[in-house]
């Protein structure tokens, strides 16, 4: 099935999603993977995979009354969850040529702006660059701020220091943490984006966060980008994570934010559901509160409100049953005029993206 021309949900999608998850392939989840709580209320029924298309089965997902996370319950067993990825974004080791961008003195001027900023906040080498860029970027703060998210808030390594990336897929953030100084080591479980990433030449290996069990104090930053909603046990991910920082090291988390303004708006069609493969959703509080109680400090919640028009897109076209990457469906101007005037608080807002530390 070819997902990005798919126009509307066909005989072929419905026929895959009644078929139905094989029942000794299912795990009940009795509480509540973030707080343990087993008090819950049926959230969604009957969700699907309407992203990529793969996932047999039909889905039910729960809010916990304690903590307001949401959760799949029965989800896939950890050894048949990978069937739900066969056409996962992570396989490819090469991005979409962009299309040709004229030199003009404007674009040259941005990117010296933006290079002259990294070089200096982040430790990059890139050129062309001008110093001045780096005060320009404090007055652009949304500028900035998509800048800040590219480099994974990471801070400029000391020579030697390592960092990890877990659920690395392709490798893309290695490559971005290896151009600003780290040594980079990465971790996934999806065979295929390990070969990806090994294509590159990025020191990678088959599994999770586990694959360094007794282990501990062995790395400086950790990158946790779009996992901690796939694993089903993430306040166990993040206690060894906590483990495997030096005291003062960095963590950098980034997960969809089911008490978001669009997960409000579209519901079960919100793009950051994305059943079966995502296991556990948060909101700010419910992931600030569990790392907290792990150790980490210097929580700090990251704004990322540009990103609210894609989420929009994506959730717009499933609510259409379209693809979310059918790109014959537009965003409607109300929509669209929403996420420009609307700048939600940052735990409104489409992702929780944080940054925290363990402590010296």
């Amino acid at each position: 099935m070819t997902v990005n021309n798919k126009r509307s949900y066909d005989a072929q999608a419905l026929q895959l999603w009644d078929a139905p998850w094989p029942t000794e392939e299912l795990e009940a989840v009795p509480c509540c993977p973030v707080c343990g709580d087993s008090n819950k209320a049926l959230m969604f029924e009957d969700l699907v995979d309407n992203v990529f298309f793969v996932a047999p089965g039909r889905w039910n997902m729960f809010r916990c009354r304690e903590c307001s996370s949401g959760y799949l319950d029965p989800r896939p067993s950890a050894s048949s969850i990978g069937k739900a990825y066969g056409e996962y974004y992570t396989h490819t080791n090469t991005k979409a040529a962009a299309a040709p961008i004229a030199k003009s003195r404007l674009h040259l001027l941005k990117k010296k702006l933006r290079n002259g900023y990294t070089n200096i906040r982040f430790g990059t080498n890139n050129q062309p660059s001008t110093k001045i860029g780096y005060w320009v970027f404090q007055l652009l703060k949304r500028k900035k701020q998509l800048v800040d998210v590219d480099y994974f808030h990471l801070p400029k390594p000391a020579p030697g220091q390592k960092l990890l990336d877990v659920g690395c897929g392709n490798g893309n953030a290695m490559a971005v943490a290896k151009s600003i100084g780290w040594q980079a080591v990465g971790v996934d479980p999806d065979p295929k984006a390990i070969e990806a990433a090994k294509a590159k030449n990025f020191n990678v290996s088959l599994g999770d966060i586990r694959n360094f069990d007794g282990q501990s104090k062995a790395f400086d930053a950790i990158i946790l980008s779009h996992v901690i909603e796939h694993v089903p046990d993430p306040s166990q991910t993040l206690n060894r994570a906590f483990d495997l920082l030096v005291p003062g090291g960095t963590i950098f988390v980034d997960t969809p934010n089911i008490s978001s303004r669009g997960a409000r708006k579209f519901g079960k069609n919100w793009r950051g559901i994305e059943a079966p493969r995502h296991l556990v959703l948060f909101n700010s509080k419910s992931l600030v509160r569990l790392m907290k109680e792990i150790g980490f400090t210097e929580i700090s919640l990251k704004g990322r409100p540009r990103l609210a028009r894609g989420m929009y897109l994506e959730s717009h076209r499933i609510s259409c049953k379209y693809s979310p990457y059918n790109e014959e469906l537009k965003l409607p101007f109300h929509l669209k005029l929403q996420t420009i005037i609307f700048t939600p608080k940052r735990s409104r807002q489409e992702f929780i993206t944080l940054t925290a530390k363990r402590p010296e």
